[in-house]
């Protein structure tokens, strides 16, 4: 887990440093491989027991990162913190809107004490901001988002702000929970769609809220640390797609792909002016042939980074921290969203290479951000 060991300029420690772009465990010829029809509709509505399976082992060392514990739920005699409203919410639908018909838990258990709809969206100054216990918390303030951030942030620091989309478009805000809770101890406001254990599933559009909010709420109240001119659009698998629906918004910074690529308007990465950071599972990921097209075809002059470990499409975001890939993005979230060059050693140098990724940039060094 990640830790402010020194000041928030200071370096990291030997075991943290370095971020990684996007590598590879497979040769560095790759050959692109056409989808079948039934490959494109398990990438596209996430059919995969990898990321339907859930899990919550995370043991965080960190001091800004409490260990995960199982989810919370809204059975018919809640918890203490399940009055202090940490329970699921009404589950979203595609357009990112609580569904007609009530989700199956709460036709048999009554909404918890205190609770409200999801769709109840208050003012800035009504919002409630609850503390995160988990690791993770939601807010009236925001509907079917959850937010990831560190535990303890040192006095006067400033957290850049990262937008998440899960694998399979999924609206349960959990389902990648041990590798964002390991992005977020390293100093970053993660926002993910969905809500813990929600049900149904996510879009473009409803990441675009969460940065609506954050633009809007920034510097205000509990979110006055928060810094909205570093935003990083991010997805896994089908919600790698909705954060490349960002990439023409000005807000947005730059992109992380996570077993992704683009599955319609194939030319369009030909245009992208914005960083692009790919990592993949190696030749038997399901995106596999998407990633490498992307990242062939973005034009010279805009970074780009691509790392591919040999794990599948499911990666390691369930295990322990993340796995690799939580090692990896934690590199890459120092360097690209707080500007740790230091940590860029780790996705440009020996240190990513040493942990099994392949990998292989282009002007990465034209990426200059400034360290806060």
């Amino acid at each position: 887990m990640g830790s402010w060991n020194t000041t928030i300029h200071g370096s990291i420690a030997p075991q943290t440093q370095g971020l990684v772009f996007l590598v590879s465990l497979v040769a560095p010829t790759y050959q692109i491989k056409k989808m079948t029809s039934l490959q494109r509709n398990k990438y596209k509505d996430g059919l995969t027991a990898q990321e339907t399976t859930h899990k919550t082992t995370a043991t965080p060392s960190s001091r800004f990162s409490p260990p995960l514990s199982q989810p919370p739920h809204c059975p018919s005699h809640p918890s203490q913190d399940e009055v202090l409203h940490l329970r699921p919410r009404p589950c979203c639908d595609r357009h990112g809107q609580p569904p007609r018909r009530a989700p199956e838990w709460q036709r048999r258990w009554p909404l918890c004490p205190g609770s409200k709809p999801s769709n109840s969206y208050l003012t800035f100054s009504q919002a409630q901001l609850i503390p995160p216990p988990q690791g993770y918390y939601t807010s009236y303030a925001l509907g079917c988002h959850t937010f990831f951030a560190p535990k303890n942030i040192p006095a006067g620091a400033k957290l850049p702000v990262m937008v998440w989309g899960n694998g399979a478009c999924s609206a349960d805000s959990l389902g990648q929970a041990p590798f964002l809770t390991q992005l977020a101890s390293y100093g970053v406001l993660i926002i993910v769609s969905g809500t813990p254990r929600g049900g149904g599933s996510t879009n473009d559009a409803v990441m675009r809220q969460s940065i609506d909010f954050i633009t809007n709420n920034a510097g205000k109240g509990q979110w006055a640390n928060i810094d909205a001119s570093r935003i990083t659009a991010a997805g896994f698998s089908c919600g790698g797609v909705e954060a490349y629906a960002q990439i023409n918004d000005p807000r947005v910074k730059d992109i992380g792909i996570w077993s992704s690529g683009l599955l319609g308007d194939l030319d369009r990465a030909r245009s992208f002016k914005k960083p692009v950071f790919f990592f993949l599972g190696g030749q038997s990921d399901i995106a596999f042939g998407n990633g490498e097209r992307d990242y062939n075809y973005m034009p010279g002059g805009t970074p780009k980074w691509k790392g591919n470990l040999n794990v599948g499409h499911g990666g390691t975001y369930h295990e322990n921290n993340g796995g690799k890939f939580g090692t990896i993005g934690a590199r890459w979230v120092q360097w690209v969203m707080r500007g740790n060059a230091t940590a860029s050693q780790y996705l440009n140098g020996d240190g990513a290479k040493n942990a099994g990724w392949s990998v292989v940039s282009k002007d990465s060094d034209k990426l200059k951000v400034v360290p806060i």
